[in-house]
């Protein structure tokens, strides 16, 4: 039952990710970080997306702003 929670979990967040990607939506990719467990606090969060948004901006059209 642990196992099948957690792949429940990481697909949800895959899925969010898909459709952050998808919307060009910077708010899906950070509900997609705030839903991952290792992820403590909101400001971890933004800054881990910033950080990947601005590494990534060659294939991932998602606004900085």
């Amino acid at each position: 039952h642990g196992l099948a929670a957690f792949l429940r979990t990481q697909y949800s967040i895959q899925d969010l990710v898909v459709e952050a990607i998808l919307q060009k939506s910077k708010d899906l990719a950070l509900q997609a970080l705030l839903a991952d467990p290792v992820i403590e606090t909101t400001w971890q969060a933004k800054k881990i997306l910033e950080e990947m948004l601005i590494l990534q901006q060659d294939y991932i059209q998602i606004e900085l702003k």
